[in-house]
């Protein structure tokens, strides 16, 4: 398998060059659409969430193995983690599952991606949106291990923290993922947990750093017992259980900000189309990435974009359901 798949990798036209995982770091509502967008119109294969685009072989205009296999692999550690937030969000059963075995999960599947790019792409792949701004010490530290010590090119997308809070508890913040730690405070004047600047670790959003001091001092029996519910808190419920008012907002924001903030320090590219007066072009800001990003050069665009079903996930009698957990997402 492996022999056929390099063979058929070697077939995919590029004229880039070989860099590491393209990670776009902006949390979801700060304009990632507009990121995925730039990155495919530079050549580079992106996902997102559940879409991207994906060149086709140059003989017969179908997906090439080697990229399905890929998109295979980021649903899998997509899912596992939607799953997740949606569990703490319902307090579901699942819930109760002790959070070391959903660490144990995700590292072993961040590996298998970071890996796989590794060993069987030839082409730099760039991976946007959730669930990456929660896994970011995680992936670097998995680019560094397969790509002899180089970091990954790290492109963030940032917006006002308040009016990013304001917009993401609306829309798709319900199920992102906190730490419960981190919403320990009742004042708007608390300063939230801070974010080492060389590793990302740390913070309200850093989901294995959540685990790792969740546990910190515990007997490995001892840290069995701590699930995800201790552990983990979701936007939707910060919101629900504090109430519709300026310091719930800011105390969410605060922590979004320290996020901006630390990723942006170590980021190739940073950009906020929101402060912006007119209204950014894919080709506007694939130029930027381009003039800013030593490493990154324009390839054969791949302006369009493929959505793919969940083959993990399938509804049943309004079910979401996997091999990991089955929940209620109606609720």
């Amino acid at each position: 398998m492996a022999m056929a798949i390099e063979e058929e990798e070697a077939r995919v036209q590029t004229t880039l060059s070989r860099i590491p995982l393209i990670i776009g770091a902006g949390r979801g509502t700060t304009g990632t659409h507009l990121m995925i967008a730039a990155t495919c119109h530079l050549g580079y294969p992106s996902m997102h969430w559940n879409s991207g685009c994906i060149p086709p072989d140059s003989n017969n205009d179908s997906i090439p193995k080697v990229y399905q296999t890929a998109v295979e692999k980021h649903i899998s550690l997509t899912t596992t983690v939607h799953n997740t937030a949606i569990c703490i969000l319902r307090d579901k059963d699942c819930a109760e599952s002790p959070a070391v075995m959903f660490k144990a999960q995700i590292l072993d599947q961040i590996n298998d991606l970071v890996q796989y790019t590794s060993d069987f792409m030839n082409t730099t792949l760039a991976l946007h949106d959730n669930p990456y701004p929660s896994l970011m010490p995680s992936m670097i530290n998995a680019v560094k291990l397969h790509y002899n010590g180089t970091s990954p090119v790290i492109l963030l997308s940032e917006r006002n923290a308040t009016e990013y809070t304001q917009r993401r508890i609306e829309n798709h913040g319900l199920r992102d993922i906190m730490c419960k730690d981190s919403m320990n405070t009742s004042t708007s004047s608390s300063r939230a947990p801070s974010i080492n600047q060389e590793t990302l670790e740390g913070g309200a959003f850093d989901i294995i750093g959540c685990i790792d001091r969740a546990v910190s001092g515990l007997s490995v029996g001892d840290a069995q017992l701590v699930t995800l519910l201790d552990v983990f808190t979701t936007m939707g419920k910060v919101y629900a259980e504090r109430g519709n008012s300026t310091t719930t907002i800011e105390l969410i924001a605060r922590n979004v900000k320290v996020y901006q903030d630390a990723v942006g320090e170590m980021a190739a590219s940073s950009y906020d189309m929101f402060a912006k007066k007119e209204r950014t072009k894919k080709e506007s800001l694939a130029e930027i990435m381009e003039s800013s990003v030593e490493s990154m050069q324009y390839g054969q665009p791949i302006d369009y974009i493929l959505h793919w079903d969940w083959p993990t996930m399938k509804i049943e009698n309004g079910w979401w359901v996997n091999a990991q957990t089955r929940v209620d997402s109606k609720k």
